[in-house]
């Protein structure tokens, strides 16, 4: 795994890089408060299923996968999905990759496996502890971020 750091620790950095500007460019934006949630369903889906088969597997071994569907919840499992799947050339989960949307770091290349694990945390954190009230942070700005976009530095666009 390649890390993105600095060449020299007393490297600064000028600030120029920026977001795609969504003034200039509304079509990386536009549609994104339906897509997510249906592209979440569909990642939600497969997630479920993963489950239901582990579950399921371990009635036909007589209980021996019970320890590892023991400390593998829902919950590490999304997050290792989104992990893996957000921070792979593809830039999206599968449900991301059906409605062709790609989440993009601040220099508008893919983000780390690091920044997908911290978003994805955070997304699994906030929504149940808010119940979903913090997804409205979408509504009230133009790059249509959600809260956990903001705190793990990313963006989510339109695949163009």
């Amino acid at each position: 795994m390649k890390l993105n750091l600095p060449q020299r620790a007393d490297m600064t950095f000028d600030g120029r890089e920026r977001w795609p500007d969504s003034l200039d460019n509304p079509e990386y934006y536009d549609g994104l408060l339906w897509r997510r949630p249906l592209a979440f369903a569909i990642d939600l889906t497969i997630i479920s299923t993963v489950f239901f088969l582990l579950s399921i597997a371990n009635i036909f071994t007589f209980g021996l996968l019970g320890g590892l569907i023991a400390i593998l919840p829902p919950i590490i499992i999304l997050v290792l999905y989104d992990t893996l799947l957000i921070g792979a050339p593809g830039s999206g989960t599968i449900g991301m990759r059906c409605f062709r949307l790609q989440v993009r770091n601040r220099l508008g290349k893919r983000p780390s496996h690091l920044q997908a694990a911290i978003g994805s945390a955070f997304f699994s954190l906030i929504t149940p502890w808010s119940g979903g009230i913090l997804l409205m942070f979408g509504l009230f700005n133009n790059r249509r971020r959600l809260a956990h976009d903001f705190l793990s530095g990313v963006v989510v666009i339109n695949k163009i």
